[in-house]
């Protein structure tokens, strides 16, 4: 009875040495944040016995130790794995889904390239950022300001008048429209459902004259006084890409957008 009380004693003592080794070990990590640090081995070491039997305990115990912290490890490993693969992924949409098309409108006279409107006929399958649908043309000093507007297709233009007396506005081009007198702080609005351009005219004054273009996608973007642009947030594919100007024909050009940025000039005629 004595020497089977002894080997509970030393079997019991082993394991709460072993578990107070587990305890000891910090949770698994990245190897960066992770100290070296004793595995324990030490505390099982001074109070394992010396007989056969109880090493053998003490090796499948250990083993299991070992296969824990294994399978503990394991399960940790795919999540950090799926963040990283989904970090990745989101990093080389954003930075190459959005491209820019930039270009150089020339026309005859040179100064009208300076109110030229570049546009996409084909609209994207990805939605661009939202882009404002409302312009104001204000009758100032008699003149329409600004010279050329330009909207989206449904888009709308608000007329307005600034001048102590009353404007006209009315365009004989596409559907054709009348907005009738406009007094001093007056307003008249009106939705382009049709794309093109527009000359305004004011029965009133018949030196006034402005225009309204109606892009037929969102993709549009005015050039510089020197008729530079640069059409921004294209995502990568092929379009019709097209230049507009007062009294040129407008013309079109087949581009593949594949990288960063892509080139594209116009040459308008009347």
């Amino acid at each position: 009875m004595k020497r089977a009380t002894i080997e509970l004693v030393i079997v019991i003592a082993g394991s709460a040495g072993l578990l107070g080794a587990c305890e000891g070990e910090p949770p698994a990590m990245s190897p960066a944040s992770v100290s070296p640090v004793s595995t324990g081995s030490a505390p099982v070491a001074s109070v394992a016995p010396p007989s056969a039997p109880d090493a053998g305990a003490m090796g499948m115990m250990a083993m299991g130790a070992m296969v824990m912290t294994e399978v503990d490890a394991a399960a940790d490993s795919p999540v950090d794995a799926a963040v990283e693969v989904d970090a990745a992924v989101g990093g080389e949409s954003d930075a190459s889904a959005r491209c820019s098309i930039s270009g150089v409108v020339t026309t005859k006279p040179a100064a009208v390239a300076g109110h030229a409107v570049v546009y996409l006929e084909n609209a994207p399958e990805q939605p661009m950022k939202a882009m404002p649908s409302t312009v104001r043309v204000d009758n100032r000093q008699m003149n329409f300001i600004p010279f050329v507007a330009a909207i989206p297709v449904g888009g709308k233009v608000t007329f307005t008048n600034s001048d102590p007396f009353p404007h006209n506005v009315f365009s004989p081009d596409g559907e054709k429209f009348n907005m009738g007198n406009i007094s001093q702080n007056g307003a008249a609005s009106r939705v382009f459902e049709h794309t093109g351009g527009y000359s305004l005219l004011c029965n009133l004054h018949p030196g006034m004259l402005g225009y309204v273009f109606v892009a037929p996608t969102p993709y549009f973007v005015r050039t510089d006084a020197k008729g530079h642009y640069t059409l921004k947030d294209v995502p990568m594919g092929s379009y019709r890409i097209g230049a507009w100007a007062p009294r040129h024909a407008a013309a079109t050009v087949e581009v593949i957008v594949h990288e960063a940025e892509v080139h594209a000039d116009f040459d308008l005629h009347r």
